[in-house]
């Protein structure tokens, strides 16, 4: 066959094949008749329509099969994010609770424009809720481990921490957020516990949880600052956070409880740091043990007047206060180097 005729019959073989143009000249590329995603809302509001009667019937395996359709084949619809909402409710009904919570979580991921977000996520809050309730009750005995439905400690508690970073400002939140740390604090993940406790406070400070929740993060670093291999770092920690609690609840009836625990924190690193200049003294480091007695001096003046002899040691290590020489233009101060663990002199 000729060379030309062959490129003739490709030619006409490559038109046959592409879809016939618009009157506009432009070929459609868009969404086509049986194409499995479609932009039409009304077949879409017709499915879920439908799947909403079969519902109200009490048909929910036609209202799953609506809806599951819907999803499918009009994905790109507003109505998708309603049925994969209704589609969770459904499956909660049915008591399969994971199948509920993921089909509420394509509506916030998704469909957050749906309408139906807040919904999804105190729906969310209350099946996750409902599956640390079985957990407690399979850990005493009271229920058996199928109710959990092969969820495992691990997967429960994030699906909480999903939930909880889906709507922070949600209804029923700080209390979901409270009852999660206390079980993160349970199971040995205190740092965890610590930053929901810290986010509820903050996020909600008016909430009745807000100044327990700021009072256990607390406790959580004065927990921390009292182990047998706890460092000045960790007790400094747990210092400041309960001098935070303080400032920011004042009123609280845990005050007084985190006034004495402020007490013992600062006199066991008043001790330490005593400890530690004593020690440089001896090995013959003055200039290392002169940092622990500025660190008294500044810190804790209260704790060290009550030793004469401490205060003349602290007295002679901090030096006198150079005169300050005015300037017609004043520099801008540059900020001073701090080294990473003060109490870790350099000196050695």
């Amino acid at each position: 066959m000729p060379a030309p005729l062959r490129l003739a019959l490709a030619l006409a073989a490559v038109a046959l094949a592409l879809p016939a143009p618009s009157p506009a000249g432009i070929l459609p590329f868009g969404p086509r008749k049986g194409s499995p995603f479609t932009d039409d809302s009304a077949a879409a509001q017709r499915l879920l329509d439908q799947g909403l009667a079969a519902a109200a019937r009490g048909d929910a395996d036609k209202a799953l099969a609506k809806f599951e359709s819907l999803r499918r084949q009009c994905a790109r619809t507003p109505q998708a994010g309603l049925a994969n909402y209704e589609i969770g409710c459904l499956h909660e009904r049915s008591n399969h609770l994971v199948a509920a919570w993921q089909a509420w979580q394509l509506v916030v991921e998704e469909y957050p424009d749906s309408g139906r977000f807040a919904a999804a996520v105190a729906n969310q809050l209350r099946v996750t809720s409902l599956l640390f309730s079985t957990l407690e009750r399979v850990e005493r005995g009271l229920a058996e481990k199928r109710d959990l439905q092969r969820l495992t400690r691990e997967e429960i508690m994030g699906m909480m921490q999903t939930a909880l970073r889906n709507a922070r400002t949600a209804d029923g939140t700080p209390e979901s957020a409270y009852r999660l740390a206390g079980f993160l604090q349970k199971y040995g993940r205190p740092a965890e516990a610590r930053d929901e406790l810290l986010t509820l406070a903050a996020h909600h400070p008016q909430h009745h949880l807000a100044d327990d929740a700021a009072f256990q993060a607390a406790i959580i670093d004065f927990k921390s600052s009292t182990r047998r291999n706890a460092t000045d770092a960790d007790r400094e920690r747990a210092i400041d956070s309960l001098k935070d609690f303080l400032t920011v609840f004042p009123e609280s009836e845990k005050a007084p409880e985190a006034t004495h625990r402020l007490a013992l924190c600062r006199q066991t690193m008043f001790r330490s740091l005593l400890d530690q200049a004593v020690s440089w003294e001896n090995r013959g480091k003055p200039a290392a043990a002169a940092i622990c007695y500025q660190i008294l001096g500044t810190r804790y003046a209260d704790l060290a007047s009550a030793n004469p002899e401490l205060a003349a040691r602290i007295a002679a290590a901090t030096p006198p206060t150079p005169p300050s020489i005015p300037s017609a233009a004043p520099a801008t101060p540059s900020r001073p180097r701090t080294p990473a663990n003060p109490l870790d002199p350099v000196l050695r």
